[in-house]
């Protein structure tokens, strides 16, 4: 979606990042997908069950070799 250019006395919007830490910031994390395209009839929902695998050391050879920080904006 492409915002219209915003008036010059409007006063810019603020963003607040926070790492995803806990259970419900995780849930939120997960979830976000299906907020950005719930309008959008092509699009396939991912299993939430392989989402939260693929987050996670144990099940994804990936963390064997590197670090990752998760956050929501």
């Amino acid at each position: 979606m492409v915002r219209p250019p915003r008036a010059a006395t409007e006063t810019p919007l603020s963003l607040t990042i926070v790492p995803v830490q806990t259970s419900q910031q995780w849930h939120d994390f997960h979830h976000l997908p299906f907020k950005i395209y719930a309008d959008d009839p092509y699009w396939v929902a991912p299993l939430l069950l392989e989402r939260k695998f693929h987050f996670q050391p144990r099940h994804n050879p990936y963390f064997q070799h590197a670090r990752a920080a998760f956050f929501l904006a």
